[in-house]
């Protein structure tokens, strides 16, 4: 298995927030139809055609109206167990040339066929005798596994899935022989409609002796069903499994063909029977896989990609479903990875779904073989809404007096409400400046998530505090001053300048009109000695200093035994133990902001000489 491989596997069940697991509804659209096996559109109205399995494709309107029976050739098809009339498809230029294509078992035999033909003069009625064969696809022995899956892709060629030759485990290894068509995806050109068709020049074993020239991919057992993402033009496979694992492939849009999606030799991504097969690195493996039990199915139906308008949670996945089991699931694709979502059982015991299919708007649909219901998917959260509102956004800095409100609709049941801040209540008080993420849930797991940020739309920064012996001062202009020493107020000092005469931490708040503060703190050392013939003289200069600051030191009686330099703020910025009794010191200032410093000698005796010096 190569590596690349693996990092998908890593990556395939992980549900993340990005990516808000859908939930989806079936309502009913049409009832009546028998044992329903493909739904299709004509590419340019609205109408839906649905094939019915025993050889007859029936026409509605948007509005689930029977407008016609357009092809009844039940005389023709072999309808038993797993064959019958398996697959449609129109021509990308229907509007104009009138042709589509249908794919079934031939009466009394075991071989299946693609026929063309055209609608007649009435829009809602094909041209019986216009039956045309395209192509002839031999299936001896055996019933089952016939593939009947038909697509145009965007490069204007007909896919067309058959396969594997029916039996259990591939017996004659059809999967992995390129003179086979069984076990492959053809690629074949019907735009020359002289002809039945020609081989596409681009096909990856054009140029290949011994080889169906029509292959576009391989080792398949049974694509029942898959589809083009009508944005991307990526092709989904599901590819319905043997006993163990049901897949799905995916093959991107630049692919040049020639893929090996490993059967029989691998089912998933696990072996089946590896005798004779080549290297991991030859085969593409699926993208998402499923086993066989209750959680999972025994028999995948693939889907489409939603690309519709109405349901925004949908956007983007590709859904589809086990046919035996009713658990359906979603598939998203975001950056080369695939994110699987399972979804659950969506309907009753009795939904057995044959086929999806899409409206000429991107709209999805389900057939149900056995009561012959076609469904209209939705996505059942989308009537849930969340809406959030700020009551009040907070009036200062620090202070928590904003409000939110949020209001929901659509909702299913109740709601319960989770905040990053922990609260559970649909509404918040008393907050401060912030972001504020709300998730939603309803009773049936409709997830909705919001958030806002509150701002204060009243700020005020924290005053410039200045020290210049023996005064503390601001120039930052407010409307009130309230001085602190030691976090006790200084009652009778309101305006912006203050007189030191002691040590201590001082602290000044300032106010605006409205009432938002803010503050700065600076401690305050004086020196305490009072007689400077016992201390140490020293000058600093140049003063103000931009690279580096100079001491010229005139040492007395008392030793010094640390040098320090501080901030306004009091941040520590150099520090160094006196060795000696140097009279010159030099101090590089790289490292300091621009600002005033304050330079301290602390004495052996605990005496402080202190000098303030400002850096540019």
């Amino acid at each position: 298995m190569n590596i690349n491989y693996i990092l998908i596997l890593a990556f395939l069940f992980i549900n993340l927030d990005a990516y808000a697991q859908p939930k989806i509804k079936l309502d009913t659209f049409v009832v009546g139809v028998p044992h329903p096996v493909d739904i299709a559109n004509d590419g340019y109205t609205s109408r839906l055609y649905i094939a019915d399995q025993s050889g007859r494709i029936f026409v509605y309107d948007s509005n689930a109206n029977l407008l016609d029976t357009f092809l009844d050739i039940r005389t023709k098809v072999q309808y038993s167990d797993e064959q019958g009339f398996l697959g449609i498809t129109f021509h990308p230029n229907y509007q104009q040339n009138g042709y589509f294509f249908v794919y079934y078992t031939q009466k009394s035999t075991t071989n299946n066929v693609v026929f063309r033909y055209k609608v007649s003069t009435h829009t809602n009625r094909a041209n019986m005798d216009s039956s045309f064969l395209i192509i002839h696809l031999p299936h001896p022995t055996h019933t089952n596994h016939n593939g009947g899956c038909m697509k145009f892709g965007h490069d204007g060629f007909l896919y067309i899935a058959v396969g594997d030759g029916g039996s259990g485990g591939d017996p004659n290894n059809n999967a992995q022989n390129k003179n086979s068509i069984l076990g492959k995806l053809l690629r074949i050109d019907v735009n020359n409609f002289s002809v039945p068709y020609t081989i596409p020049t681009s096909n990856p074993f054009y140029n290949s002796t011994n080889v169906r020239k029509e292959i576009w991919a391989y080792g398949l057992r049974n694509l029942w069903r898959f589809s083009f993402d009508r944005q991307t033009h990526d092709m989904w496979q599901a590819d319905v499994g043997q006993g163990n694992w049901e897949e799905v492939n995916f093959q991107a849009s630049s692919s040049m063909g020639g893929e090996n999606y490993g059967w029989r030799c691998y089912e998933g991504d696990v072996f089946y029977n590896p005798n004779a097969c080549g290297n991991s690195s030859n085969y593409v493996f699926p993208i998402f896989q499923y086993g066989h039990n209750s959680s999972g199915g025994r028999s995948i139906t693939g889907g489409f990609v939603y690309r519709g308008n109405r349901y925004k949670d949908l956007q983007g996945y590709y859904l589809c479903g086990d046919f035996l089991t009713h658990n359906f699931f979603a598939i998203k694709k975001e950056n080369h990875l695939f994110y699987s979502f399972p979804l659950g059982k969506i309907s009753t015991s009795n939904t057995f779904i044959s086929s999806f299919g899409e409206d000429i708007y991107g709209e999805l649909y389900a057939a149900n073989l056995i009561n012959g219901i076609i469904y209209k998917i939705r996505e059942q959260c989308s009537t849930f809404s969340l809406n959030m509102d700020i009551i009040q956004q907070p009036t200062c800095l620090g202070k928590n007096d904003g409000a939110i409100y949020t209001s929901i609709s659509g909702n299913h049941g109740l709601v319960s409400y989770h905040w990053n801040t922990n609260d559970t209540t649909s509404d918040l008080q008393n907050l401060l400046a912030g972001t504020y993420m709300i998730t939603a849930t309803d009773t049936v797991g409709c997830v909705r998530k919001d958030s806002l940020i509150l701002l204060n739309l009243d700020t005020i920064a924290s005053p410039n505090l200045y020290f210049d012996a023996p005064f503390l001062y601001t120039s930052t202009m407010a409307d009130a001053y309230f001085w602190y020493k030691d976090n006790v107020i200084l009652p009778t000092q309101t305006n912006d300048t203050l007189f030191i005469s002691e040590n201590g931490d001082y602290k000044l708040e300032i106010m605006d009109v409205n009432g938002c503060k803010s503050f700065a703190e600076l401690p305050i050392i004086l020196s305490n000695i009072s007689n400077t013939t016992d201390i140490t003289i020293f000058n600093v200069f140049p003063n103000p200093a931009k690279n580096e600051l100079h001491l010229e030191i005139e040492w007395l009686k008392t030793i010094p035994k640390y040098l320090k330099i501080n901030s306004v703020l009091g941040q520590l910025y150099y520090e160094n133990k006196i060795q000696s009794s140097a009279s010159h010191i030099q101090i590089p200032l790289d490292k300091f902001p621009s600002g005033i410093y304050f330079i301290s000698f602390l004495m052996e005796d605990g005496n402080i000489a202190t000098k303030s010096f400002v850096v540019e």
